[in-house]
C-alpha cells in the first residue's frame, strides 16, 4: 500500500516482469518517463528492464504486486534498483 498524496522513485527489475493491480486509489504511475493515470481496477504491466515509479493521489493505493521471477534471488539479493 501507497500512502495518500507520496510519491515513489522509478525503479527497475532487470531480471524481473512485474505485473500490478490497482484496487483502491488514483494517481500516476511513471513509466519511462511517461505519466499516465491510474485507477482502481487498473492491470499494470512492467516488462523487466522498465523504469516505473508512482506519484499517489489523495487517498491511499492498496494494490497486488506479482513478479516473475520473484525479485529476491537464490543468494538473497534483491532484482530493484533506482532509474535516476
Amino acid at each position: 500500500m501507497y500512502l495518500p498524496n507520496s510519491r515513489h522513485r522509478a525503479h527497475i527489475h532487470d531480471e524481473s516482469d512485474a505485473i500490478i493491480k490497482i484496487i483502491t486509489g488514483t494517481g500516476v504511475v511513471v513509466i519511462n518517463g511517461k505519466p499516465i493515470p491510474y485507477k482502481p481496477g487498473d492491470v499494470l504491466d512492467f516488462p523487466k528492464s522498465i523504469s516505473h515509479g508512482f506519484e499517489v493521489g489523495d487517498e491511499p493505493t492498496l494494490f497486488l504486486s506479482t513478479q516473475i521471477p520473484g525479485i529476491i534471488r537464490s543468494d538473497g539479493s534483491v532484482d530493484f534498483r533506482y532509474a535516476d
